[in-house]
């Protein structure tokens, strides 16, 4: 029972964190009034579910993480944010709306007897070998990547409405500038991939007919992604806040492991030795 428990543990703990995270922070206003609490209260707990989530996330993809002191800063995590909901409960309770202080309390308990559970398996997470859950290939090449460059643009916004400042006024046109500039690169791999007559659907990497070594494919291996990558950087800096471009590494880390590896699998498999001395050559990124 205990090994079943924790073969989803993970899985659930990540998709649980990072969707809720993700609501709650982009939603933050409009349940700020729900609960009665203050927006910047609730877009904290948005932000802090978005992390958990991307750390258990972490060690549900990456198996050597799950070592003794991982899995505890994970139950001390949920301890930890079962606390600050009693303090949360404490400070605000008396102007929070019922629905507040009931979600506030809901929140608080499940991550304590979350943390329990962890704690009750933890042996079994240790044991555990491959990565957690359901295969992780139901995730990739799933969304397209100008998607997540807009969701993650969208949690900046939210972001950046309750933490701005940080930044120099000075960095708003360079943050244009960066922005144009990175589309451009994009745009200029498009091209690339037009001449060479070949798919650039990012769902369908198998059905690439040629390896398009030219245009900015010379120095990098993934100029569309790296393209995306600065317009996020390029919004960060025209908003001003530095913790907006927190949102950045996250989306990194998404095209990393959900499109860009399941991509070199394909055009490995396709283009065999050719790739190979391709990859060798140029970069992955820049």
């Amino acid at each position: 029972m205990r090994t079943a428990i924790a073969d989803r543990l993970l899985w659930i703990d990540s998709l649980g964190g990072v969707g809720v995270g993700y609501v709650v922070l982009v939603l933050h206003d409009v349940l700020a009034d729900l609960y009665g609490l203050p927006g910047r209260v609730v877009a904290g707990i948005g932000m802090a579910n978005l992390a958990y989530g991307c750390m258990s996330g972490a060690m549900a993809l990456t198996p050597r993480l799950r070592r003794p002191w991982p899995v505890g800063v994970l139950i001390a995590a949920n301890v930890a944010w079962g606390g600050v909901c009693a303090w949360l409960l404490q400070r605000y309770g008396a102007e929070a709306t019922v629905l507040g202080v009931l979600t506030v309390s809901l929140e608080g308990a499940y991550v304590v007897l979350l943390g329990l559970v962890e704690w009750w398996v933890r042996r079994d997470l240790l044991r555990t070998s491959e990565p957690i859950g359901p295969r992780w290939a139901l995730l990739e090449c799933r969304v397209p990547p100008p998607v997540v460059a807009l969701l993650a643009a969208i949690a900046m916004h939210a972001i950046m409405r309750e933490w701005p400042g940080g930044l120099p006024e000075t960095w708003r046109p360079a943050g244009i500038a960066i922005a144009l500039s990175g589309a451009a690169l994009a745009l200029w791999a498009i091209v690339a991939f037009r001449r060479a007559a070949t798919t650039i659907h990012p769902m369908t990497p198998h059905e690439a007919s040629s390896l398009v070594i030219a245009g900015p494919n010379r120095w990098s291996r993934n100029p569309m992604y790296v393209g995306l990558l600065l317009v996020l950087v390029g919004w960060g800096s025209w908003l001003g806040s530095v913790a907006s471009l927190l949102v950045v590494p996250l989306a990194w880390a998404w095209l990393r492991r959900f499109q860009v590896e399941p991509e070199e699998r394909a055009l490995a498999a396709r283009f065999g030795e050719a790739y190979a001395a391709y990859r060798a050559a140029v970069r992955r990124w820049v």
